[in-house]
């Protein structure tokens, strides 16, 4: 963990500062080991790996638990590794927007952060953010210097207004029935400026994004009893503009 997140973190219960306890640094500012605790609310963080674990509770959804998995398919250091975020037009939008926004940029659920490059070579501040370890420790693998934190979107570890921009992309569509309102209540918390939604979906399904929920059972052996349901585009314009203080909506 770089130093300078302690900067922007915050207690994921309460969004209070926090305070680096005990570290063991490997130099240059680095924190490989240490533990971070909230002054108001008691609750002890621990870093690992030089990955700030800042997830209010233990408890964790179905798909979480998937993305877990030791033997989830695709899910390693390599994960969205074959994609090349210059060749892709969105991902080079969205760091376009950053980059006339300012400085800062909060990547939600950043997974093995393969935007990075993007964001470094426009001298932009990156942070990355998402709840399955192993896929930060994946992204650490691939650049040992990216500021990455595992918390959950739903209650994102940050200060208030601590990012001039705060992103989502192919995010949503995986979380369950109306708790993509409380990611971007969370987003729009944390960022100064812009909050900016992106999801990978073709021309012929452009009303409606779908996603399944994989049901994990020990007991059949991590069989998946598979579940749908859907949210249309127009619900997230709709939560996105009932936002306090939202002016602006493209």
């Amino acid at each position: 963990m770089r130093r300078q997140l302690i900067d922007v973190l915050a207690c994921p219960n309460d969004h209070q500062p926090l305070e680096l306890k005990a570290s063991k640094e490997l130099g240059a500012g680095t924190i490989e080991e240490g533990i971070l605790a909230c002054s108001t609310c008691g609750k002890v963080f621990q870093i690992s790996n030089g990955i700030p674990m800042l997830f209010s509770n233990e408890e964790q959804n179905i798909i979480e638990k998937w993305w877990e998995l030791s033997d989830a398919p695709l899910v390693d250091h390599m994960f969205m590794r074959g994609i090349d975020p210059h060749a892709q037009p969105i991902r080079c939008r969205i760091r376009d927007e950053a980059v006339a926004n300012g400085t800062s940029i909060l990547d939600v659920g950043c997974a093995t952060c393969i935007d990075y490059p993007l964001y470094q070579e426009a001298g932009l501040q990156y942070v990355g953010v998402d709840f399955t370890y192993k896929l930060l420790l994946g992204a650490l693998k691939h650049a040992p210097d990216v500021p990455v934190v595992q918390g959950d979107a739903k209650k994102l570890p940050f200060r208030n207004e601590s990012f001039d921009s705060v992103y989502i992309k192919d995010v949503l569509v995986h979380l369950l029935p109306d708790t993509y309102k409380q990611v971007l209540q969370e987003m729009w918390r944390v960022t100064k400026k812009a909050l900016m939604v992106a999801s990978g979906i073709s021309a012929d399904t452009a009303k409606e994004c779908r996603y399944n929920v994989t049901e994990i059972r020990p007991d059949v052996g991590y069989n998946y009893a598979s579940q749908s349901s859907s949210y249309t585009k127009a619900s997230i314009v709709d939560a996105l503009s009932n936002l306090p203080m939202f002016d602006c909506l493209k």
